[in-house]
């Protein structure tokens, strides 16, 4: 499915005394069926924000967004959204975990046990089904949230910083997990990281937000072939990549004294 953001802008109401504050001022973006798309900015640029447009979770002030050319105005099934924290239930085991999605959107019998089953082994927890949160660990519990997502077969799939609470090691493992996982589903992905070097191993398109109120500074197309390798960061093209993103955001922003 496409995504369309289209002269978005977007401020947080404080109360009639205080106005409102502005996070996202005329942003654009068009993002294509199956594509990868990070999205990197400073800290409290938006970049949630972004996201929860696009989920439906909130309205822009101004302009747009659609989705297959439908206007956004609420969650609906064809977009799943992974947060960095897993928010596991902790009385549910794996599974129940997993089915927790499905079961609120009706879906039940054959059909649930096959989609939790699919969607457990998707993400490598086969043999796990019955264990709960608190035997699991972190990157274990973040395998169960993308699983979650999975199950319900969404086209677009929304990540806000999914992997910035791991350790190093399980970051990097996870990368490489959900990167096979996005090979075979081909879902369009909007990736939320402060990581450039992230951006550039997992995406197709990184879009670099400014300062808030945030706008797209640039939308830059990473031309490093799929599937990829640990060893594509040891590239020239990797590295010419994250100098690029690198200079990008620390450039001052025009205007700025």
């Amino acid at each position: 499915m496409s995504v369309s953001i289209d002269s978005v802008s977007f401020e947080y109401g404080l109360g009639a005394a205080k106005g409102g504050l502005p996070v996202l001022d005329g942003v654009t973006l068009s993002i294509e069926p199956g594509a990868f798309v990070a999205v990197l900015g400073p800290s409290g640029c938006g970049k949630t924000t972004l996201l929860k447009l696009v989920d439906g979770l909130l309205v822009p002030t101004k302009g747009r967004v659609e989705v297959n050319g439908a206007p956004v105005r609420a969650p609906s099934p064809e977009k799943a959204m992974v947060f960095q924290h897993p928010s596991l239930l902790p009385w549910r085991t794996v599974d129940g975990n997993v089915a927790y999605g499905l079961e609120l959107t009706g879906v039940g019998g054959e059909l649930l046990k096959s989609r939790v089953k699919s969607s457990v082994e998707l993400v490598g927890l086969g043999g796990f089904e019955s264990y709960f949160p608190h035997a699991l660990s972190g990157g274990m519990q973040q395998r169960v949230n993308i699983a979650r997502a999975a199950a319900l077969d969404p086209q677009i799939l929304l990540m806000d910083e999914p992997f910035g609470s791991l350790d190093a090691q399980t970051r990097e493992d996870l990368q490489m997990e959900f990167l096979s996982i996005f090979r075979k589903t081909r879902k369009t992905v909007v990736f939320v990281t402060h990581d450039i070097a992230e951006a550039v191993f997992m995406s197709d398109f990184v879009a670099v937000l400014s300062q808030r109120p945030a706008k797209v500074k640039e939308l830059v197309k990473i031309d490093i072939p799929r599937p990829r390798a640990p060893e594509v960061r040891d590239s020239s093209a990797f590295a010419g990549y994250y100098r690029r993103l690198w200079s990008m955001l620390h450039r001052p922003e025009e205007g700025a004294t």
